[in-house]
């Protein structure tokens, strides 16, 4: 018996997809997605099931799940079946709640406020001010630099958002 047993399954070319919107906006489980195509999944199916499929377009449905391939999973109107689209084909609307994005770097607002910016592209604000925000390493260059890393809750993500300017450099 050899320990490479079952033989790992490669994806095809071009698998996984992105889970990213048209916009460049993270798609993940539990965030809410408005579906602009159902073409993909549709494709080759009898017309009935076609029509039934078409009339998710427009709607807003939550992320399921996120396959290995990158294929996004919903629950039809009456739940009883699942369905999966191409990433390109929807577009967020909002995030799942208790969206976390790693601190990428700091800069300062133009008035001197320092704002983090997140690995998923998004400014956030991260002032010190007790005893209503208590954030003392935000006042060092060496608290700043021990935050890299750090996961911070993004509101943007969970609004849906599109991705903030870039920092501008130092």
């Amino acid at each position: 018996m050899t320990t490479d047993w079952p033989p790992e399954k490669k994806l095809p070319p071009g698998f996984p997809l992105a889970a990213v919107d048209e916009s460049g906006r993270p798609i993940v489980v539990g965030a809410k997605v408005r579906i602009e195509s159902v073409a993909s999944c549709a494709h080759g199916l009898p017309p009935e099931d076609q029509a039934r499929l078409r009339c998710y377009e427009g709607k807003v449905f939550p992320v399921l799940e996120i396959d290995r391939y990158g294929m996004i999973w919903f629950r039809s109107d009456g739940g009883s079946s699942n369905f999966s689209l191409k990433p390109r084909e929807v577009s967020v609307v909002a995030g799942a709640s208790g969206t976390k994005s790693r601190i990428a770097s700091f800069h300062q607002d133009e008035e001197g406020h320092w704002v983090a910016h997140l690995e998923c592209g998004h400014n956030q604000h991260t002032r010190h001010q007790p005893p209503f925000v208590n954030r003392p390493w935000v006042t060092t260059p060496e608290g700043r630099q021990g935050a890299i890393g750090t996961l911070l809750e993004c509101k943007k993500c969970g609004e849906g958002a599109p991705p903030d300017a870039a920092p501008p450099p130092d």
